[in-house]
């Protein structure tokens, strides 16, 4: 492949920094991240729309992340997009030598506006990833704790992942963890951390980034 068919973002391996919390979150709902809990804005490095604002924050007893989704775009039937969820991996030994999940890896499904037009009530399961070296083993949905707040034209989704379900989590003795997202909405489209579906992200670690946990 030659270099200008390799997407900028593709080039460089990114770790984030990401705060503490002085207090764990009761549930996802009492989860209230800042700017000083954003992630970077890469989409000059990609090209993608940016519509959605991403958050990520730990505590010795989980990760918090949010997701504001700004729904003012004009609707683009070409985006293929049949549905609004928002897949997470998390790699809890942020092993980068391999191209198949290892036990440590997770890949959590949210639908903060429901499955379907029948029922718009957020829902949240892990799943597993495709092609992986080891299964890791799957939490119950309800382990999962996911709050979402709706406008007329956005959303946020706050999602918290205790320790009890991220297999490995250790932030003393391993302070990075592995991370993507992919953020698919009916009427924005796609935007992903970095890379796009081109790139086999959904099931292998090594495309995914680095949250160092300050």
């Amino acid at each position: 492949m030659s270099a200008s068919t390799v997407p900028t973002g593709f080039l460089f391996q990114y770790e984030f920094l990401i705060p503490r919390l002085k207090k764990t979150p009761t549930a996802a709902s009492s989860l209230e991240l800042s700017s000083k809990e954003q992630l970077p804005d890469l989409s000059e490095l990609t090209g993608q729309r940016h519509f959605a604002d991403v958050h990520a924050a730990w505590t010795p007893d989980g990760l918090g992340l949010t997701f504001h989704v700004r729904r003012h775009f004009e609707a683009d039937d070409k985006s293929g997009i049949t549905t609004d969820r928002i897949r997470l991996w998390i790699d809890t030994r942020n092993t980068k030598n391999v191209h198949r999940a290892t036990r440590f890896c997770h890949q959590f499904v949210l639908s903060p506006l429901g499955t379907s037009a029948r029922s718009s009530k957020p829902t949240a399961q892990q799943v597993l990833i495709a092609n992986a070296r080891e299964e890791a083993s799957l939490c119950d949905s309800d382990q999962i704790s996911l709050d979402v707040s709706t406008s007329d034209d956005s959303y946020t989704a706050r999602c918290w992942l205790s320790k009890q379900i991220l297999h490995g989590f250790d932030p003393d003795g391993q302070p990075q963890i592995g991370f993507y997202y992919e953020i698919e909405d009916r009427i924005c489209g796609r935007q992903t951390l970095l890379v796009g579906p081109e790139f086999p992200y959904d099931f292998d670690p090594s495309l995914w980034q680095t949250l160092r946990l300050a």
